[in-house]
């Protein structure tokens, strides 16, 4: 939800996120802390009647469609819909048939079978090429390349429409024409020159407090311990941070982390063991992580 009139983003008081607007509770609710709160008629920030809801969400979309095809059966599997316990019985009456039209997140993208499904749209493709992970690019073509394999399994060719804000963009076209090899390559290749896995290791250390300050300075005191008992140069080792995580807080946890970037996978261990066993920090909590799958 934002404000069209200050450009305030209604976000969790607990974690920095936005909220979701979920229509069937008529609550914005955060998906890390599960915080809630009711619609506002007006801006908290600037007090005006200028909020709307943005993005696309399986219940606008759900909404949508049942304007458009008001006839159609159609259901929607989300993780709601899991937490609900209709995810089995929603899956039997998708093969059955009696589901016309299914609309879900990412859990519909893989390990399902449904010979009769012939059509299969996704929306907002190129979203997950926004964030900030190395592997956005990956996870991205995953996404299509799975999501399209839903349709046509049976006898029934199969259809695919792709919905992006960039259709230009390579890791889309190239997911689209299911061209492995070129992804393969042109990833292989943006991954050596910037230093990412296979072509080295990472280290994640990933500091929380429940005081901002506390989580700053006892990461600044862990970079300073690391640099201390290791040589960067001698050990190729090269560390980046600190910084705030891209989700800076969490649960009403502040979030730093450091990461460190070597070919040398024992030393990683030895200077993850080092921080384990010798560093203790009374008022944080710290995480490691080595070659991580989200560096969110």
């Amino acid at each position: 939800t934002i404000c069209r009139n200050c450009g305030n983003l209604l976000t969790c008081p607990n974690c920095s996120v936005g909220l979701n607007y979920h229509l069937d509770l008529k609550l914005n609710i955060c998906h890390y802390c599960n915080f809630g709160v009711e619609l506002f008629n007006n801006c908290p920030h600037c007090d005006t009647n200028y909020l709307q809801q943005i993005g696309v969400g399986t219940q606008k979309v759900e909404e949508e469609v049942k304007r458009l095809l008001p006839n159609a059966n159609i259901a929607r599997l989300d993780l709601d819909i899991s937490r609900k316990g209709l995810q089995q019985k929603l899956l039997t009456d998708m093969k059955d048939k009696e589901i016309d039209i299914l609309i879900g997140t990412q859990m519909v993208a893989k390990g399902l079978d449904f010979p009769n499904v012939s059509l299969v749209g996704i929306i907002d493709t190129d979203n997950l090429l926004a964030l900030p992970d190395y592997r956005a690019g990956e996870r991205t073509f995953q996404l299509i390349v799975q999501t399209a394999g839903r349709a046509g399994r049976g006898d029934k060719l199969g259809e695919v429409i792709i919905q992006a804000y960039n259709p230009d963009n390579d890791i889309i076209k190239w997911a689209a024409k299911q061209d492995y090899t070129a992804f393969y390559l042109e990833e292989l290749k943006l991954r050596r020159i910037l230093n990412y896995p296979p072509f080295t290791n990472i280290l994640r250390i990933v500091v929380t407090a429940n005081n901002l300050n506390t989580v700053i300075e006892d990461t600044e005191s862990l970079a300073k311990s690391i640099n201390e008992v290791t040589d960067a140069k001698e050990d190729y080792l090269h560390l980046l941070g600190p910084a705030p995580c891209p989700i800076q807080k969490i649960r009403n946890k502040y979030r730093y982390q450091i990461i460190l970037k070597s070919d040398n996978m024992l030393l990683l261990k030895s200077i993850g063991y080092y921080v384990i066993s010798e560093l203790k920090f009374s008022n944080s909590k710290i995480e490691l992580d080595i070659n991580p799958n989200t560096m969110m």
